[in-house]
């Protein structure tokens, strides 16, 4: 547990306008068991870390990747950015030593400031290394579980297009808020029980999943409609323009919202409704460009919000559906940060 740490990674695959070619990889595998959770199972489970250690986690990664220089006929010193997973300090300062990485080609691992993040991890540490990317750097990741797969990516001259224009790890890791009570985080996972509150317990979260896939480019992408008329956005979607002086009618044309800042027009800190982490904020926010909606805050605390506040989207889980299983997730506004 003391290792471990919350996070999750995506990539968008293609073969235009990339910014890092991938070059080739190569994968070792072992029915090796070092971790394990069965089906039910509450918390991880693992064998002794001397044996973790020795057999798995000290050989696999340096036979992925030596394997991969070998296929690739690249020196280690062609390299400017080596990432793999960090479960032990020093065996990971000794995997860089036999590698014979400097300094500058180590990728910080991330353990101190996020935790392990198991299967999400080696994407992590390439979007970390891609940050700090120019053109022409190659970038080395390699994974560790049963066995270790390397990939080799080289950088392309698009990096400098959308550098600057996404969160990354750094601004997700700056915008964070320390969570100091380990009661809370263990509410949070549903290792203690709580009071909810007679509130609480009359809400049921029901999830019509007809009306998921009906309504799915509003829930998933935050999409309304602007107005071909006269301009107007607004959402949820509709057909009917929301302009008193236009009104038009079956003229709109699909407006996204996800990607938008807004302003705080008002909002209430609701000690009433039950919320894991009360109070529950929730407010109006106008977005630049036009459009008004309510979205729950988050992010922050009441005493840090109010009317006037610069706000962005965040995709965020919304209720847990326990009696059908189903996961429920909307956007939620965040402040901007500065």
């Amino acid at each position: 547990e003391e290792i471990f740490g919350d996070g999750a990674a995506s990539v968008i695959v293609g073969n235009e306008n990339v910014i890092a070619n991938l070059v080739d990889s190569h994968s070792v595998s072992y029915d090796f068991i070092d971790h394990w959770r069965a089906d039910g199972d509450s918390f991880d489970r693992q064998w002794e870390d001397r044996f973790i250690r020795d057999i798995g986690y000290k050989n696999f990664i340096l036979e992925a990747i030596n394997g991969l220089l070998k296929k690739c006929s690249v020196e280690m010193k062609d390299i400017a950015k080596v990432a793999f997973p960090c479960l032990y300090a020093g065996d990971f300062n000794g995997i860089c030593k036999k590698l014979g990485l400097g300094s500058g080609q180590i990728q910080d691992p991330l353990l101190l400031n996020v935790g392990y993040t198991g299967t999400a991890n080696p994407l992590m540490l390439l979007a970390a290394a891609l940050e700090d990317a120019k053109p022409g750097d190659k970038i080395l990741v390699a994974s560790y579980g049963t066995g270790s797969d390397a990939l080799l990516f080289e950088v392309t001259q698009e990096i400098e297009n959308i550098k600057g224009k996404r969160r990354g790890i750094k601004k997700h890791l700056e915008s964070k808020r320390e969570l100091d009570s380990y009661e809370r985080m263990a509410v949070f996972r549903e290792l203690l029980p709580i009071e909810k509150g007679i509130r609480g317990e009359i809400v049921v979260q029901f999830t019509a999943i007809s009306e998921l896939w009906r309504s799915r480019r509003q829930i998933l992408g935050l999409c309304g409609t602007k107005c071909k008329k006269c301009g107007t956005p607004q959402f949820p979607s509709q057909l009917v323009c929301v302009n008193p002086e236009c009104g038009a009618i079956g003229q709109m044309e699909d407006y996204r919202f996800s990607e938008k800042k807004g302003t705080l027009f008002t909002y209430t800190a609701d000690s009433l409704a039950y919320s894991p982490s009360p109070p529950a904020i929730y407010g109006m926010v106008d977005f630049d460009g036009g459009g008004r909606y309510w979205f729950d805050l988050t992010d922050t605390d009441a005493d840090d919000v109010k009317v006037g506040l610069k706000v962005e989207m965040s995709f965020r889980k919304k209720y847990v559906d326990k009696k059908f299983g189903v996961h429920a997730y909307f956007w939620k506004a965040v402040p901007v940060m500065e």
